[in-house]
């Protein structure tokens, strides 16, 4: 865990899939145009967690 994502837990109660999304749309807006694999080279997460998660937020229409 990063000194960033310690923040954001001891903010609030966060899931480990909440923690995963806010990883993913802090890599995004740090730099605009990422592959998954390096989102995941960044952010530490598993390949399988960032599809997923950049699956869901493309299916919401956060990402394209």
């Amino acid at each position: 865990m990063t000194r960033s994502d310690a923040s954001v837990a001891a903010e609030a109660p966060i899931g480990l899939t909440d923690l995963g999304r806010v990883r993913v749309l802090r890599a995004l807006a740090e730099s605009e145009r990422l592959s998954r694999l390096e989102i995941a080279g960044r952010t530490g997460l598993a390949r399988a967690t960032v599809a997923s998660v950049v699956y869901e937020l493309i299916s919401s229409g956060l990402v394209r």
